[in-house]
């Protein structure tokens, strides 16, 4: 399993839309909706995650899948929610929008 890849450019900014979309494809697993370390840019990012189980966690952006461990240590991921998808989808429709929806991860602490 892969712990790096470069974010394909089309992919980037659009976290929350790709996570929301491959859990609807898949029918199943939680969203999370975090802040990360950017290393790039030197400080926490709004970011949308998708577990798959307790171990494996998908990143959109890059398109892979990461331990969650490694991950959550290497970008000290700070979760602020978990969606099924039920709520998701219920969210997405009732604002019109992939996300963030908490005011939480809008201010990213």
């Amino acid at each position: 399993m892969p712990d790096t890849k470069q974010p394909n450019k089309s992919r980037e900014g659009r976290c929350y839309e790709l996570a929301f979309k491959y859990m609807q494809w898949h029918n199943k697993y939680t969203l999370i909706h975090a802040s990360v370390f950017s290393y790039v840019f030197g400080c926490r990012m709004a970011h949308a995650l998708v577990e798959l189980d307790d171990d494996i966690i998908y990143e959109p952006v890059a398109d892979v899948y990461f331990n969650k461990q490694k991950l959550y240590a290497r970008f000290k991921v700070r979760e602020f929610k978990r969606y099924t998808m039920h709520e998701a989808i219920e969210l997405a429709i009732a604002t019109g929008h992939y996300g963030p929806w908490d005011k939480q991860s809008c201010k990213m602490k």
